[in-house]
């Protein structure tokens, strides 16, 4: 008797490597994480061994197609969800010349700022992306000044790094190069002003293709290892957050996908590729005739991690999960708009809305009444004030409202969180009930690559939302007009205003 058809989705993170196995309905029903490290030689610089990644990324998928195959199930394909922003150096043959830049390196700061300068009012409108630190246009650039590469060099992803190890072929996915800075996003090619500004030439770069093409072929050292046959296609997929609105169904006009994890973002699935003529806001491709337009605050929750062991850690033998369930006690104790407290989250620099990476972070307010609860609940709602901006210049640029939000990452996990992002929005707002936003996406690209599906409404969920609370409307209107007055005279303040 024949077993479940499946998709095995690998998601390759900045800590991990996750498999996980989905069914006809992408959900899951197994999954494996391999870890991996992150090296800050320097500060500000943040890499990664590219053959680590990979190395987890392999074992991930032996892990999953033994279970499969214990279980009598089909792997139908193999899909790839990635993070974005990374780029790393290869030589002729393959072999890395450095270690792959993560999306948290920003040594090419100084040289994004140059390249700023240099480049023509129409480039961002073309890539999507402002010319900024993060992107790979500015890192390549700083690695071919900093000198030292061979005459015939390669830029790639990591993603890209993991195609050429388990198939032999330098193939970009369309999504994951709209995150380099490099790409013209209407016309899913390298965009030739922006391979000038990194100092590079298309023959340096991959070739690319869709997210739904489909590979066949593995390297024979992958076949054998992991087990799996040539029949068993690899489907590029695409970068983790324009998948994460797949994944989570916040893919209909006026839905958001808010992540609240390490660093916080918000994103919008549109069908044509608009962008923000200011560079406030970034659009990437999401899949074959859909874009994300979106904005990463930065550090989110990061700071708020930082806040907890600041207060908490000091306090007993406790679990992490113990002391984040601490935390949100003592904040429901707190009333909304923390008694008049703000916190500004920009503890380690702003990118989006204001792309300034010397913006400086307060906790303003301060009195003898306010507690540890009072910082806590400040520290959840500058979090949420800090995305409401990227969610106001969403909506305005789209001159349409925001009709509901849906929350994945860390944060998610707090039910303080999750009601003051509905209040203070004023729109309902869904956890959904799987983590797994990126892979799940990845799944359901999958099934729509291979026929099995036609739209990704096939894959709808019905799932609890969270009512704003319609009283603290204008409460919470009048802390986020705070908040921005107190932002902008921090900003000024410390000279760190662009």
């Amino acid at each position: 008797m024949s077993g479940k058809r499946l998709i095995l989705a690998v998601d390759i993170g900045t800590s991990g490597a996750r498999g996980l196995l989905f069914d006809e309905r992408a959900e899951v029903i197994g999954q494996t994480r391999q870890p991996y490290s992150t090296l800050y030689p320097r500060p500000g610089w943040s890499e990664q061994d590219a053959e680590a990644v990979t190395q987890g990324v392999i074992e991930a998928l032996r892990e999953m197609v033994v279970r499969a195959a214990e279980a009598n199930n089909r792997i139908e394909a193999v899909v790839l969800s990635a993070q974005m922003y990374s780029i790393l150096a290869v030589d002729a043959h393959g072999q890395p010349l450095t270690h792959s830049l993560t999306w948290g390196d920003m040594r090419a700061a100084a040289t994004a700022d140059r390249l700023r300068g240099q480049a023509s009012f129409m480039l961002a409108g073309r890539t999507g992306c402002p010319t900024q630190a993060i992107y790979p246009v500015s890192k390549i650039r700083w690695l071919v000044d900093d000198g030292g590469l061979p005459v015939r060099v390669k830029f790639v992803s990591i993603k890209d790094y993991v195609v050429f190890r388990l198939t032999g072929r330098w193939l970009a996915d369309w999504s994951t190069a709209s995150a380099s800075g490099l790409l013209d996003i209407r016309r899913y090619d390298w965009d030739d002003e922006a391979v000038e500004l990194a100092g590079v030439s298309r023959q340096s770069l991959p070739d690319l293709a869709s997210p739904r093409e489909a590979l066949r072929g593995w390297q024979p050292d992958i076949r054998e290892g992991v087990g799996i046959t040539d029949n068993v296609p690899l489907i590029l997929g695409a970068g983790d957050a324009p998948l994460a609105n797949i994944g989570v169904g916040a893919t209909s006009p006026g839905t958001l996908a808010i992540n609240l994890g390490t660093s916080a973002a918000v994103r919008a699935l549109i069908s044509q590729p608009e962008t923000d003529p200011a560079g406030r806001l970034w659009t990437y491709i999401a899949d074959v005739d859909r874009w994300v337009i979106g904005g990463i605050i930065g550090a989110g929750g990061v700071v708020y991690e930082w806040l907890l062991n600041e207060l908490l850690s000091g306090t007993g033998e406790r679990s992490a999960d113990e002391i984040f369930r601490e935390a949100d006690r003592l904040a429901r104790q707190v009333p909304a708009g923390a008694d008049d407290l703000l916190f500004v989250p920009y503890f380690a620099g702003e990118q989006s809305p204001g792309w300034n990476a010397t913006a400086k972070g307060m906790i303003y307010g301060l009195t003898l009444r306010h507690h540890s609860g009072h910082l806590i609940r400040a520290a959840i709602e500058g979090l949420v004030f800090a995305l409401t901006r990227v969610v106001r210049l969403i909506e305005k640029l789209r001159a349409a409202p925001t009709t509901a939000g849906y929350i994945t990452g860390g944060l998610a996990a707090s039910d303080v969180a999750l009601h003051t992002l509905a209040d203070s929005l004023s729109v309902p707002v869904v956890k959904p009930e799987s983590a797994e936003s990126s892979a799940r996406g990845a799944a359901i690209l999958g099934w729509l690559a291979l026929g099995a599906a036609r739209s990704d409404a096939e894959f709808a969920r019905t799932e609890a939302q969270i009512v704003p609370d319609s009283s603290l409307q204008s409460l919470y209107q009048a802390r986020y007009d705070a908040f921005c007055e107190l932002n902008q005279r921090i900003q000024t303040l410390s000279g760190s205003q662009e």
